[in-house]
């Protein structure tokens, strides 16, 4: 991963025209739930929300309730974080609310 200066990542209008120019296309339109299991990638909400779950994980998947922790509004950056380990890792799951834009880097 490369390293940013602090102020290109408390500035959303920079970092979201970064990722329009080089990032991922949005990874959700409000219907497609994703883990944030990579500690190297960023999501930056766009529009809309994003609610973030702790989620069990059962060979690598979903694999029971969901517990809300946090949402996440507009210009606000989720960032990747490794399943706990254990009998059961736990991951954190982001689910776009109708209409959220976010976009991945």
């Amino acid at each position: 991963m490369i390293a940013r200066p602090v102020s290109e990542l408390t500035s959303a209008p920079s970092v979201l025209a970064r990722l329009r120019a080089s990032g991922e296309p949005p990874t959700t339109d409000g219907a497609r739930a994703f883990l944030l299991d990579d500690p190297d990638l960023v999501w930056l909400v766009e529009r809309g929300e994003v609610l973030v779950f702790g989620v069990p994980l059962h060979g690598g998947r979903v694999g029971g309730p969901r517990r809300h922790l946090w949402t996440v509004r507009a210009e606000g950056l989720l960032f990747g974080v490794a399943p706990s380990k254990g009998p059961t890792p736990m991951a954190l799951l982001a689910v776009g609310t109708a209409g959220a834009r976010v976009w991945r880097e």
